[in-house]
């Protein structure tokens, strides 16, 4: 095996939950829409939770960033979600089905995490800790061919990518250029056919 694909060390940092990460804000507001608006979600069926996505938690684990190392020094970064409980995963559970791999063998990587940790989760946080693992194992073999990730995964398709946006104000997602907005939606099922017909 190639010391430019053997894994030498893995680290995971935590990053603090903020209200103000983004640029995107909604006139008026000093707070992050995403966070502080009235948006249907998975707790709106709680009217003391309906009001602000803040108010359940959403956001409060933070994020983490994760840096795998080769032998000869090179480093995948990641970032993602899940905050100290997924870096603790990844330290402390992960780095076995890690550390003195081939980092090529993304597949048998990503389905002995996967499989590891069925006894404790099949979605959420444990998929999010993996997901961050896998984004960092693709920027290192990346890295070491000094080839953008696309081409590992099949080549080019197109010349350009055309975006929407996330966000309350479809005037601003306009004005920055992007084709289309998607709306959040402020009310949901839980608040019946009045709520739906708002």
């Amino acid at each position: 095996m190639s010391t430019a694909f053997r894994i030498k060390d893995l680290r995971v940092y935590t990053i603090k939950p903020s209200a103000t990460a983004g640029t995107y804000f909604k006139p008026g507001e000093s707070r992050h829409w995403l966070v502080d608006t009235l948006i249907s979600n998975p707790m709106s069926g709680y009217p003391k939770y309906r009001e602000k996505r803040s108010s359940w938690g959403i956001g409060v684990l933070g994020a983490i960033v994760v840096e795998i190392e080769t032998e000869d020094g090179t480093v995948g970064v990641a970032t993602g979600s899940g905050g100290p409980p997924a870096a603790w995963m990844i330290k402390h559970h992960f780095g076995r089905f890690l550390v003195g791999e081939d980092a090529r063998n993304v597949n048998m990587i990503w389905d002995q995490l996967y499989r590891s940790s069925l006894p404790y989760g099949r979605k959420g946080l444990p998929v999010m800790a993996i997901s961050c693992v896998d984004l960092a194992l693709w920027d290192l073999i990346g890295k070491v061919r000094s080839e953008p990730v696309y081409n590992l995964i099949g080549g080019l398709s197109r010349d350009e990518i055309t975006f929407y946006c996330t966000g309350p104000e479809p005037t601003a997602t306009k004005a920055m250029g992007f084709w289309g907005a998607k709306v959040p939606l402020p009310h949901s099922h839980f608040e019946g056919e009045e709520g739906l017909a708002k």
